[in-house]
């Protein structure tokens, strides 16, 4: 082969064995000309020539490189090496070719015959000429190539090697087609053992698919296998044996099959995936209207148990080897429909089938229960029968028994036997059941079956009802119910339980019974089918390192004493995250000690520092003015001798924490942190030497936005480890500005009983129009303050604004300090433009806010619509801790309230509401609280603008 020359931009290159000539114009730089460089010199080589000692091999050894330069397979490379073998005459020579490991001359024949691609390798081309037709070794043929099957001795001896094969599927359904859980399961076997018989050369024989495969209506994946493909609408699991008939080919035929099958980077994996394709659409029938779309395949070397099987009923049941109890389905001893409403005359039944697996109409109905002939074969006469009788005859399979609440008695010639029911005969004078009870109650008619006393329990997914055609002897509404058998030594039935109830609708009707939590006791956690289109929710699991796997709960990791989670825990027990118990000892190195949160507290204990820590968070800054630690619970006994102040931060130069300790209200020390979280805030003493503290009188600031209301005293030596000692604020009663802070200040105190309601805290505050309103109540602006001077807003303590139901004016707007917005209830439209007139009833709009900690409004400020236009005139002040439906207690009621009113709580005098002097302003605040209002006005409108 020669490359003649480049000329002027252009480049020959000659092949000259053949004759053939490429020219390449200047737009092509050289390079672009190594690939068709590579083309050529692959084909000129296998052009045939004289075998040449040395040469010829060197000359097919270029070959398999260039072969892989090309991006060709390994079993293309090989088999176009023999070709070239063959075509240079060395192939069929007794010593043309030599072993690699020892340099021995060797025949080519024999070294094609010893690949291991001689059982893979699949040629796909159809080649018309036969000495060109084979797939790896030129004298074997495609046609030579299937083996022959093993013998019964060869079988007897067999080594099965297992594979477990995970297979995705998606499939196209015609209406009133076929579904996939009843052709997956039945046809997948034998493509998969036609394909890998196909791919390996294999006698069918050699390749066993064991059964059943395990089926489920959803994608999945185990351990090992690549996850499913984004169409995946179906997965089957399943192991396929090879059997290798020959004790000394046993590890090359796993390597063989490994190779082509297992991994990421598996040989034959389409081509098994394209042959099981082919195989499962000609297996389905063709009027089934269900067409494969896609699917995928992924093998795993060696047996995987631990995978549901499924039956053709589609429900899991067991596992491979053994029974798996998580996936389990629970079977009763007796299913029957009862009657829920009164029959006029009898309850006429023609047929009741009952189905294990499913309805008919959904592709299912493949395994009905039907009932022994007669309700007696099913017992057993212990008496007349020896011990090995006796266990033959319980060998022997028994079907259920049909049980109802009472047939009718036979009459001329006519029976009415609950059999009738279950013969199926549909039609005809003597082939129904008809119930015992004339007139029937409601509950009184039933009829369904029975395991018996030695049958096997069974279930039921599936009940059609066809009733006689008169109404009189119909039911309208059935309940579905099963029982177990009592754990009594003497048969009988257990209570039935309810399954559903249903509503029958004409003669005949089809009832697809769906699966509940009850039929898979032992499954833990995540979603099965139902049956019946739905899901099951198993729910989480329990533990913190579990994970759901198989709707089991499998655990992650064991959690340990020394994880740094427990780093400070000192006693207790805790989970370690699956099932197990954690162990973390008992307070038994302190003389008196109580466990309490994973922490030894002594039940008196000494140290030298303790803090008072705000853990439910601030709306501000935390401000404390006073802050005095006691020696005794009745906080009477103050110890101030202490060696410095300690805290979280302080706000300011002037604001320092000696200020909570002067003795002087007037000073105060400010937290560093404003709008603080949880236990970011915290103030304290180091005394200097072991003290006991059990009281602690505290003065915060007056204002709500400044204070915390729940607190933790804490204690500690070396002021890393903090052992909580009390907490404060967590009960009924919520800390005010001044509290002294005792140990069962939560247990012993309740706001709602100790306080007047002017005294009292609360979450939820809401003004109530006490009247009927014929006009929408409108609402400019609303501020609460915790003052009576109404300058302390508490607008940034405002969790969320609330109101009775709104139309096009949202609540939102009287609480967005903008004076031309407007809140406006639904109801109250009795004006000229409403059709009709809808009223507020009394005490029936409100508006109001949650806040993030309780808070003691002092002060509300309101501007609302002008009287006649949507003003309410008397309002009621409500507080509620929960915000539940008769929570709220009325804090003040105000009387004539105008269009402008700064309204401030007062106690009522003997239930007496509030005069209009304490409620409204009077000349000079109204002219005052006008100018504020004005300067909140946006330039250029007015209320008659806004109106």
């Amino acid at each position: 082969i020669t490359c003649n020359h480049w000329v002027g931009g252009h480049g020959c290159v000659r092949a000259t064995g053949g004759g053939r000539t490429t020219c390449m114009t200047s737009s092509s730089p050289a390079w672009a000309a190594w690939p068709l460089l590579l083309t050529l010199l692959y084909q000129a080589a296998l052009l045939a020539a004289a075998c040449t000692e040395g040469i010829s091999l060197q000359k097919c050894v270029q070959v398999l490189a260039i072969g892989k330069a090309l991006g060709k397979s390994e079993c293309g490379r090989k088999r176009d090496y023999y070709r070239c073998l063959k075509t240079e005459g060395c192939y069929d020579l007794p010593a043309a070719c030599i072993v690699e490991a020892t340099g021995a001359p060797i025949s080519c024949r024999q070294i094609c015959e010893a690949e291991p691609g001689l059982y893979y390798c699949v040629d796909p081309v159809v080649r018309s000429d036969p000495a060109e037709d084979y797939n790896l070794c030129p004298h074997i043929s495609k046609a030579m190539a299937g083996r022959p099957p093993p013998t019964a001795e060869e079988l007897a001896v067999a080594t099965p090697l297992p594979f477990t094969v995970a297979v995705w599927t998606a499939f196209k359904r015609g209406e009133g087609g076929l579904y996939p859980d009843s052709v997956v399961p039945l046809f997948l076997p034998g493509a998969a053992s036609a394909a890998v018989a196909s791919i390996f050369n294999f006698h069918t024989s050699e390749v066993i698919v064991e059964e059943p495969i395990a089926y489920r209506g959803l994608p999945m994946t185990l351990d090992g296998f690549t996850n499913p493909p984004v169409w995946a609408e179906q997965t089957s699991f399943f192991v396929f044996n090879v059997l290798a008939t020959k004790s000394g080919q046993v590890e090359q035929t796993r390597e063989m099959v490994s190779r082509g099958l297992v991994g990421s980077f598996a040989r034959n994996i389409s081509a098994l995936e394209q042959i099981m394709s082919k195989e499962l659409t000609f297996s389905i029938p063709s009027h089934g209207a269900l067409n494969l779309s896609s699917l995928q395949v992924s093998v795993l070397s060696g047996r995987v148990e631990d995978f549901p099987v499924v039956t053709t009923t589609a429900f899991l049941t067991t596992r491979t080897t053994t029974l798996d109890p998580a996936f389990v389905l629970r079977k009763w001893s007796a299913w029957r429909l009862r009657c829920l409403e009164p029959i006029v005359y009898r309850w006429q039944i023609f047929e009741l089938q009952l189905f294990s697996d499913g309805c008919p109409n959904d592709g299912k109905g493949f395994d009905p229960l039907f009932p022994k002939a007669t309700t007696s074969t099913n017992v057993v006469p212990t008496g007349t029968l020896t011990a090995e009788e006796l266990q033959d005859a319980l060998a022997e399979p028994r079907g259920p028994e049909a049980i109802s609440s009472g047939s009718l008695a036979p009459s001329e010639g006519l029976s009415f036997d609950v059999l009738k029911a279950f013969d199926g005969v549909l039609y005809g004078p003597n082939a129904s059941w008809v119930s015992s009870c004339r007139g029937c109650a409601g509950g009184e008619a039933w009829v369904g079956l029975s395991a018996g006393e030695y049958g096997d329990p069974f279930t039921t997914a599936c009940a059609i009802i066809r009733q006689v055609e008169s109404p009189t002897g119909q039911c309208a509404r059935v309940a579905l119910e099963m029982a177990a058998m009592n754990t009594s030594s003497s048969y009988s039935l257990g209570p039935f339980v309810l399954r559903a109830a249903i509503d029958l609708l004409g003669v005949e009707q089809s009832i697809c019974i769906s699966r509940t939590k009850d039929d898979y006791p032992l499954m833990q956690c995540g979603t099965v089918d139902d049956n019946c289109g739905g899901i099951i929710d198993f729910g989480l699991c329990s533990g913190y390192n579990q994970e759901c796997q198989l709707n089991r709960c499998r655990c992650r990791q064991l959690a340990e004493r020394t994880d740094a989670a427990f780093t400070r825990w000192q006693c207790g027990l805790y989970s370690d995250g699956c099932d197990g118990i954690l162990d973390f000892g008992n307070c038994t190195t302190y003389a008196q000690a109580s466990c309490v949160d994973h922490v030894c507290m002594e039940d008196n204990p000494a140290a030298t520092k303790w803090r008072l820590v705000c853990e439910s968070g601030t709306t501000g800054r935390w401000w404390v003015r006073e802050m005095e630690f006691h020696v005794e619970g009745l906080c009477q006994e103050a110890h101030r001798s202490f060696r410095s102040s300690i805290s979280s931060g302080t706000a300011d130069a002037e604001h320092v924490m000696m200020n909570a300790f002067d003795g002087n209200t007037e000073t105060f020390w400010g937290s560093q942190c404003s709008g603080c979280v949880p236990r970011a805030a915290w103030l304290g003493v180091d005394f200097g030497t072991q003290v006991k503290v059990a009281c602690i009188k505290l003065v915060q600031d007056e204002r709500s936005a400044q204070q915390c209301p729940q607190l933790v005293l804490e204690y500690s030596d070396d002021g890393l480890l903090w052992i909580e000692r009390y907490r404060y604020g967590f009960g009924k009663h919520v800390i005010g500005p001044v509290s002294s802070l005792q140990a069962d200040m939560d247990e012993r105190l309740d706001d709602a009983v100790d306080l007047r309601p002017s005294q009292r805290s609360a979450n939820f505050w809401r003004l109530v129009c006490a009247v009927e309103l014929k006009r929408q109540w409108g609402i400019y602006e609303l501020q609460f303050f915790d003052d009576e001077a109404c300058t302390d807003s508490l607008k940034s303590g405002i969790l969320r604004v609330m109101s009775v139901p709104t139309g096009s004016f949202p609540v939102e707007n009287a609480f967005d300090s903008l004076e031309h917005t407007l809140f406006k209830t639904k109801c109250g439209k009795c004006g000229n433009s409403s059709p009709e007139c809808v009223p507020c009833p009394p005490s029936e709009a409100f508006i109001g806010a949650e806040f993030t900690h309780p808070v003691n409004i002092k002060c509300i400020r309101i501007s609302q619509l002008e009287p006649g236009v949507g003003n309410c005139p008397e309002i009621d002040l409500q507080f509620s801790t929960t915000n539940e439906e008769g929570s709220w207690t009325i804090r003040d009621s105000f009387l004539e309230v105008g269009t402008f009113a700064l309204l401030i709580p007062k106690m009522p005098v003997d239930g007496e509401k509030i005069s209009e002097a304490q409620t409204n302003l009077n000349t000079m605040s109204m002219f005052t609280f006008v100018l504020v209002l004005v300067s909140a006005v946006t330039v250029g409108t007015t209320r008659e603008e806004i109106g």
